[in-house]
Parts: C-alpha cells; structure tokens; sequence
C-alpha cells in the first residue's frame, strides 16, 4: 500500500468528513478551516474559515449540492445550514444560509434528487437545494434538540425522532407529497432489522437481511446480490456511480480462541511498531506525533489484567459486485496499530481514503499495491488466516499542511 498525500496539522485534528465521487472532491475539516481537495486536479481548490466550524456534511441523492452542517463554538447546539452548489466549484466557491438545524444530521431523499429532510426547532422539512423551496413541512411538537434516523421504502419513508432530555420519540411518514406524523407508532424494528437505502436514482437499494447481510437489488446493471456470511454482520455501505464496487464496515465475532484482552492486543501492536522503528524499515509511519505515541505505549504498557475482552473486530471491505469478489480488506482497529476509519474509494483513480487517529496527518489518500489484493469471494474467505496490510510505505508520499489555527 502507497501513501501519496496525507493531510494535517499540528495543532488541531483532520478529519475526512465527505467525498463527492461525481466531482472527484474530497471534503476535510480541521477546527475553523474547511478544505476541498480535488482528486482531478490533485490540489487543494477551497480552504475557508468562513463556514466556521464544519461538523458533517450530506449530499444530496444527484450528488450536485453538499449541505454542511457548522457551528460557531464547540458548545453550539443548534448548527447553521450551507448548501454548496458542486457544479460552481470549478469557477467559484460560494455557499448559501439556509437557516438552523436543531438536529444531530441532515438526512438526503432519494425520492427527491436535489432534496433533504432536516429538523428545525418548531418543524421537520423537507427543503429543495436546486429550486431554494421548502417541499413539504410539518410542525413539531418539541423545540428541543433531536437525533434524526431516516429508513426508507418503496412508497414512503419513517423518519425517527428521539429528543434529547426526555427520553421521547416521534415517527413521520415521508412520500412525495406529504410528511405524516404518526402519533400511534412508538417502536419502529425495522431500523435494526431491515433497513433500506435507495442510491443512483432508485436504480440500487441496499437492505439489512435478518442474520446481518446486505441484498443488493441492481436495476442499473441487472443483478442481484446476496452479501452474507456466518459471524458477519454488515453495515449501511456505499456504492460506486457505476454500481460496480461497493465498500462498507463489517463486524466479525471472534471465535472463544481468538479472544484476547484488549491491551493484550494493543501492547503486540506497539511492540511490533518498535521493532519496525528500530529495524528502519521503509514499512512504518513517520508521523511525528504517531512515532511519541508508540514510544510512550512502549515505556508505559496498558495493564494486561485489567482489560476488556475482545469479542469482535471490525474490517473496512471493498468489494466488485461486476466479479462478486473482495478487492482489499483493511483491519480497522488495527492499521499501523491505532486503526483507520471513514473509509472511502474512488472508482476512476483506484484510490482509498480515510482517518487516522495520533498523528498531525490525520487524514491519508493510499494507492494499492498488488499484494494489498484480495481477489476472492466472500464465502471462500477465511479470516483466521487473512495476512492483511499493516502499514503504508511513505517513501513518495506528499504532506499537506494547514498551519495555524
């Protein structure tokens, strides 16, 4: 695995909060600096502090907006609403207000391309980012803060509300013409059981089965895929334009002889870290702040009998759905040793993508090498004995760092 570019900072944490595939764009924020960095263009095309603090960021079903979600402070509650016009991006950079969201997320709406659902403080409403229109609304009975879960269906969606501080939830049906409360409804299974996503203009839904595997029904390319696997559970994944690849996080449970304690685990991983400082072998991170933290773990180990058990362990999978096989497999909890996360590919370049946690370049774009290659199917993987990439060579790799604050 090639490491070509890494960004950060030495003052604040880097986090990959989007990436846009139709635009080639990903998406960083780093305390008051917001960032865009085309792919295409291989530079940095947007660096502002005017949108504050960035916390996450959705975009819209026909990929052509990024709503983004900020906030002022970091005790902010209430964030404010800037929808980004993608296809202005290569002239200029320009964003609008929209208003406040009293919400945890901003949700998109496959069954409106260009449309969103967000939670106001009096009202729930569906707002349109090509047109500027508010759809529909509806009033709301709480003007507190509230987490927002969106599962969708055939001919209409459940949106549920849990308000923080009272322990309450509220239901809402969403279709193309209205949004319905649900007064009577106070439990919705099919969040953990079954849920739904609708990706390239309906023409693809993901859904949960009931032992934890994906379906995939396909419209776009005429196939139907069953994604499942004994001690695998599979998370809401994402799926390439062509509908060619599709990557997620999935969960294994650990056989009773593969359980260890946790800083077990993590004194093997800094002990083989030092080994690889002190060998000077090209195979191991030369971070900074990352190298501190293996030699502080390694002075200081974690207390073996005081820890947690492991049980499972997650993995970031890449998989072409064209061949029905595994491309690369990454140990989440464990890429060079403090693991990797909000995952992502991009189809065109081949490139992966993700965070990094302790070091001052949070946030890495990697290359795959031949022997970063899977290439089988799903149920002749044997996980047992998967020899996995631990670590990225930097020797070609560019920095790019933000500085100050």
């Amino acid at each position: 695995m090639l490491r070509i570019k890494e960004f950060g900072n030495k003052v604040y944490d880097t986090y990959l909060i989007g990436y846009n595939e139709k635009y080639h764009c990903l998406f960083l924020n780093n305390n008051t600096r917001f960032v865009i960095y085309s792919l295409s263009l291989e530079k940095v095309i947007v660096e502002t502090k005017e949108l504050h603090r960035v916390g996450s960021l959705t975009f819209t079903s026909d990929w052509d907006y990024a709503i983004c979600r900020a906030f002022k402070t970091n005790n902010s509650q209430q964030a404010k609403v800037y929808v980004i016009d993608m296809n202005q991006l290569s002239e200029k950079f320009t964003f609008e207000y929209i208003g406040f969201s009293a919400g945890n997320k901003i949700w998109k709406l496959s069954r409106f391309p260009s449309g969103v659902i967000l939670a106001r403080n009096n009202s729930i409403e569906v707002y349109d980012c090509r047109t500027k229109t508010v759809l529909l609304k509806i009033k709301n009975r709480y003007h507190i803060y509230k987490c927002l879960f969106l599962n969708e269906g055939e001919q209409e969606d459940i949106l549920e509300i849990t308000y923080i501080g009272n322990d309450d939830y509220d239901f809402y049906g969403v279709n193309s013409t209205a949004i319905q409360h649900y007064p009577e409804m106070k439990k919705y299974d099919e969040r953990y059981t079954a849920w739904k996503r609708y990706e390239l203009n309906r023409k693809i839904v993901q859904s949960r089965t009931p032992t934890g595997g994906v379906r995939i029904e396909d419209q776009l390319n005429q196939r139907n895929i069953l994604l499942e696997k004994e001690k695998i559970n599979f998370l809401e994944g994402k799926f390439s334009l062509s509908g060619d690849y599709f990557w997620t996080l999935i969960i294994r449970e650990l056989d009773e002889d593969e359980r260890i304690p946790i800083a077990v685990k993590r004194n093997r991983l800094v002990a083989d870290a030092m080994k690889r400082i002190k060998s000077g072998t090209e195979l191991v991170c030369k971070d900074p702040r990352w190298l501190r933290s293996i030699q502080s773990s390694s002075e200081y180990p974690e207390d073996e009998n005081d820890s947690l058990i492991i049980d499972s362990v997650s993995y970031s999978i890449l998989i072409n759905l064209k061949t029905q096989k595994v491309v690369s497999i990454m140990n989440s909890e464990e890429f060079e040793v403090w693991g990797a996360y909000s995952f992502g590919y991009d189809e065109q370049s081949g490139l992966i993508f993700f965070d990094e946690p302790m070091k001052y370049y949070d946030v890495s774009i990697v290359q795959l090498e031949d022997s970063d290659l899977i290439n089988q199917s799903l149920a002749d993987l044997d996980f047992r004995n998967l020899q996995l990439t631990k670590y990225a060579n930097e020797e070609f790799c560019e920095s790019i760092l933000f500085k100050g604050h």
